[in-house]
């Protein structure tokens, strides 16, 4: 496997992965319509554009032989210095490959990315009713702060 930054050349895979593992994520928690609205306005090509060129963010991609199939988007909090932590927008896995370590070297080159840069933490917030991305942060040494959740979102921290 290999992980790289994210490129304008990768958007297309980049968004064929984000749709087909949060439809596979999701499909139990949400409508159909509700799915259908979610993918038509989220992950679209000029916001992939705009997050990929991010100079306040970083975009990791990884690739198992030549294919694309997980992302890891991070960057600054909203409302935060950022003296020392960092927020994890998402990561997501193609379902073909859940299981075999995508999202773990992902979250492994995110903290090989940010300690030098002297951060001790990052944070994400998720559905609190998806299960399986609970489950994959919590055995990645994430810890849910139920005082922290807002907006109906969880909560979890890692300490790098």
């Amino acid at each position: 496997m290999r992980i790289a930054v994210a490129t304008e050349q990768d958007i297309p895979a980049i968004r064929e992965v984000l749709h087909a593992s949060w439809l596979a994520a999701n499909e139990a928690i949400y409508s159909a319509a509700y799915i259908e609205r979610f993918l038509k306005r989220t992950f679209t090509e000029k916001g992939l554009t705009h997050a990929v060129n991010n100079q306040g963010a970083v975009y990791l991609v990884a690739f198992a032989e030549d294919r694309l199939v997980g992302v890891c988007h991070f960057g600054a909090p909203l409302f935060d210095d950022c003296e020392t932590r960092k927020e994890l927008y998402y990561i997501y896995v193609h379902p073909d490959y859940w299981g075999q370590g995508v999202g773990t070297a992902l979250l492994d080159e995110l903290g090989h990315y940010l300690r030098p840069q002297r951060k001790t933490e990052v944070f994400t917030y998720l559905n609190p009713q998806s299960d399986a991305a609970l489950d994959f942060f919590i055995h990645r040494g994430f810890v849910h702060l139920p005082s922290e959740d807002k907006d109906g979102e969880s909560y979890l921290r890692r300490v790098l």
